[in-house]
């Protein structure tokens, strides 16, 4: 079976848990890329969001790279440990983002109540998603799905020789 039909699963043999997962996880990877990088851009380095400013870069790239790798890894039936992992690791940049929004972008006079809602609510948003990804990936079907399909894949395991039934005393 090629990888692209182990994706698409056409046989309807993945649950809707593993499904929503997989998308959602893919979905937060690639908007925490390219929604991220913008702000990071943008952002003034200075105070103490400069002092955080290398290690959300970092993890701003792990995360996005581990949820995209880990959505196609469990829309697969391979595993779930890098999306967990991601998404494990996309919760504290959030909370990072959230702390820079209600501290320093939101509060300013000129900023409109409108943009200052918006830099709030989209940390937020994204930890929700994140936070659905996490419950949906430890789900008990997602379980017994990734059991099942470690279960069906041929051991990597040595097979013991066949017994050589030609000369008995050998």
């Amino acid at each position: 079976m090629a990888w692209s039909d182990r994706l698409l699963d056409e046989t309807g043999a993945r649950p809707v848990a593993v499904t929503c997962a997989a998308v959602l996880g893919a979905v937060t990877g690639f908007g925490t890329l390219m929604g991220g990088a913008p702000f990071l851009l943008v952002v003034p380095a200075t105070g103490w969001a400069g002092s955080l400013f290398g290690p959300l870069v970092a993890g701003h790239a792990a995360a996005a790279v581990l949820l995209v790798a880990g959505a196609a890894r469990i829309a697969t039936g391979a595993g779930r440990a890098a999306l967990m992992a991601g998404a494990a690791l996309e919760l504290p940049v959030c909370a990072v983002h959230l702390l820079y929004a209600v501290t320093a972008a939101a509060p300013s006079a000129d900023t409109p109540a409108l943009t200052s809602s918006v830099i709030v609510a989209v940390p937020l948003a994204v930890a929700a998603i994140t936070t659905t990804t996490l419950v949906l990936a430890r789900h008990p079907t997602t379980t017994g799905y990734l059991r099942r399909r470690v279960d069906e894949r041929p051991s990597t395991a040595p097979r013991e020789p066949l017994a050589n039934t030609d000369h008995p005393g050998r």
